[in-house]
Formats: structure tokens, sequence, C-alpha cells
């Protein structure tokens, strides 16, 4: 399935789930983002059994100021990510040549320069490019911000121009709440979509704006039982997964990486706004 399990976003520290979350990509064969700076807690934590089992669906994002995992530790996973930096492209290079095979995930923040930069990157080289938006899946810091679908587009239509489409795998994330998003995201020009927020609220998290230390969880997540917290995730991930067949019945295809930039099989709104009412009321005027 083309889905990745993200990082939690900074602003919920309480709901502490990335034991959930592991052994569900674990037994669903998926990969989660994990921040380097856990890496301790997690392998410590009793409720993982076997942690090298883990590992392969395990991609950390190797936070520079945290250190990074043991190199025994990260030569069993598939795949690590990196921020963006005036060095990422020599920092990928080095992660490569350290370990060979292993696949190395730039993140680039969606801000102004965000849609330039992934192109930049992708001309320069990178092979993998996580964009990610604020939260909402808006462009980040704009004062009106563009949707996560355009800025996809608008990445994906350079990259095929400039010829290199197909040797960039293109991750989406941030706005993803439903499985059809997951679509739509394939069908604007990503490969693949990250998310996390679902699975927080699969375990009956609120999402509260006062999620910090200190606070009491009214959902109580903390009581929540491993196998419980698991099996919620991991029907959440199945039920995703059969969402996504479903849509691709409809569409007569049978992978999933045949949406990628299939547009002719979307209909958006300001097209379909354009066509219906443009000939009568005239063009929507642009702030």
């Amino acid at each position: 399935m083309p889905l990745i399990v993200d990082m939690k976003p900074p602003e919920y520290t309480l709901a502490r789930i990335e034991a959930f979350v592991l052994e569900a990509v674990k037994k669903t064969d998926l990969i989660a983002i994990i921040d380097s700076g856990k890496w301790p807690s997690i392998a410590n934590d009793s409720r993982i059994q076997n942690i090298d089992a883990h590992l392969p669906h395990i991609a950390f994002h190797l936070n520079p100021e945290t250190p990074e995992p043991p190199r025994d530790v990260l030569g069993k996973t598939r795949m690590v990510e990196i921020p963006d930096s005036s060095d990422a492209l020599h920092r990928m290079a080095a992660l490569q040549a350290s370990y060979p095979g292993m696949i190395v995930s730039v993140r680039v923040d969606l801000d102004a320069r965000g849609v330039a930069r992934a192109i930049e990157l992708a001309d320069s080289g990178a092979e993998v490019i996580h964009v990610v938006a604020d939260v909402n899946g808006d462009e980040i810091g704009a004062p009106r911000p563009r949707f996560i679908k355009d800025m996809i587009r608008e990445i994906h239509k350079a990259l095929i121009k400039g010829g290199k489409r197909d040797e960039v795998t293109l991750i989406a994330g941030s706005g993803i709440a439903l499985p059809e998003h997951m679509a739509k995201a394939l069908l604007c020009g990503a490969d693949l979509v990250s998310t996390y927020l679902p699975f927080m609220i699969a375990l009956e998290c609120r999402l509260c704006q006062s999620c910090e230390p200190g606070c009491a969880c009214p959902a109580r997540i903390e009581r929540i039982g491993f196998e419980y917290g698991t099996g919620r995730i991991r029907n959440l991930i199945a039920a995703w997964h059969l969402q996504l067949i479903e849509l691709m019945g409809a569409m007569g295809m049978r992978e999933a990486r045949r949406l990628r930039g299939d547009v002719g099989r979307a209909m958006f709104f300001e097209e379909l706004e354009e066509e219906i009412f443009g000939t009568i009321f005239g063009s929507r005027k642009k702030a």
C-alpha cells in the first residue's frame, strides 16, 4: 500500500503510541518514520518484543540535534530520512556510502521555497523526496497558502518537464486524513503518502490543543492495552487498504502505481467551477 506512517507532530506530546505503531507496521509490512532521538526509549520499551524484527519497518529521521542510533541498528533498516539543509545531498551520499542499498529520503517543508527546493533536489540527484505541508495540508507560513494538491502537481509536472520523474520517488505528507485523500494525492503526482493523525484518532485521541506534559489526557491513551492499541491501528490500515482497492476497482485499475499523475481520472473543483459557471459569471478573480 502506498502509505508511510509519519512522525508524530511535535504539538502532541502526551499520546505516546510509538509501540502501537511499530507493532502495527510490522504486521502490515509498512514503514514508520521515527525520530532518531526516540531510539533509546523504543529499544527499552518492554512492550516491543524482538526489536530487531521491527527495524526493517523503521525509517529513522536523523535529527541533527540528537545522536544517531548505533551503526548496527541503522544497518538493519531499509530507509532513513534526513531534514533538508544546505549539505543534504552530501549527507545523503555519505549515508549511502556507509550503508550500501539504504534508501535516503530528504524531508522538505512546503513553505514559500518548498516546491522550488524539491525540484532543485531532484535535479541534483536526490532519489527520494518527502514534501510536508502543515497539519491542515496548507503551504507553511504563507498568508494565502496553496493546498498540498496544487504543490504536488507543480512538482510532478516540473519533474516530467525535466525528464526526472521516473528517477525520483515523491512522498507527500500532511492533509491526508481519509483513504480517498491518499488516492487523490497519487492522482496529483505523488508516489506514496505519509500521515499520522488518523492513527491517533483511531485510538480516540481528541487532538487537544493543550496536549502538554503535566496535563491529563481526556482520552486516557496512556491506559490503552498494547494488543488493543495495536489492533485499532491495524484495523485502520486494513480499512484504508480495502477502500483504496475499491477506488481502484471503480477506475478499472489493478495497481496503485498506475494512479500516479493520472489527473484525467480526477475532477478538480476549480476546473469544474470554471467549466460550469465561467461562461455565465466569468473567471474567478485571483486575490
